[in-house]
């Protein structure tokens, strides 16, 4: 998908809903406020998604990968240093349960974290754009992130839409990416839905072509 202004401005405002969803059932979960930064959206190679998540994590990261499906079939996958992943464990689950025992619940924890931004995000995509998708359970993966990205998609994908924010609670700051992998298709798929939303809030013909 061509990153043409009004596309990525559009693209831009349903994300930014679907996280200020997310915060406010995040927070619920957490029992703390959580406040996350505005995203920034950008569209990149599978390689230049790779130098990105390494500039964040330049070691192995935590993933939550999930495959949605329908009018728009690909992955999507919430990233963050595999340093910060008891943290966010700590988080999920408050003074409860004793550090000893928070690496038992690192998967179950994350990835529940990792279902409500990324369901927050296809729920907003699918009503905005009025597309009709499923989403697959999440997986929770640790690895380089160049062998996160091509076991889920990368090799194929054509583009990767990248969000990147900052996840504050309890003054602590953890930067996240949000990736979806695009293969030929799927980029096509979504330029299409974008250029129909366009359309149908009286901007046809801004979006451009490509």
């Amino acid at each position: 998908m061509t990153p043409r202004p009004l596309r990525h401005d559009a693209l831009l405002e349903a994300f930014n809903v679907a996280l200020g969803r997310a915060a406010v059932s995040l927070s619920r979960l957490m029992h703390e406020t959580i406040a996350l930064t505005a995203p920034q959206l950008e569209l990149l190679t599978a390689d230049g998604a790779v130098a990105r998540i390494k500039a964040l994590a330049d070691e192995r990261v935590a993933a939550v990968v999930q495959r949605f499906e329908g009018d728009l079939e690909a992955h999507a996958l919430l990233l963050f240093p595999q340093s910060r992943a008891l943290e966010v464990v700590r988080l999920a689950v408050g003074g409860l349960i004793g550090e000893e025992d928070l690496s038992e619940l690192e998967e179950e924890a994350i990835s529940e974290v990792g279902n409500i931004l990324l369901n927050a995000c296809m729920a907003v995509l699918a009503n905005q754009l009025h597309m009709q998708l499923r989403t697959a359970p999440p997986n929770y993966v640790l690895d380089v992130p160049e062998h996160v990205l091509a076991s889920h998609g990368g090799a194929a994908a054509t583009a990767v839409l990248m969000i990147h924010m900052i996840m504050t609670v309890e003054s602590r700051d953890l930067a996240t990416y949000i990736a979806f992998l695009l293969d030929a298709r799927a980029n096509a798929a979504l330029a299409a839905a974008v250029d129909r939303y366009l359309a149908d809030v009286g901007l046809a013909g801004e979006g451009g072509r490509g």
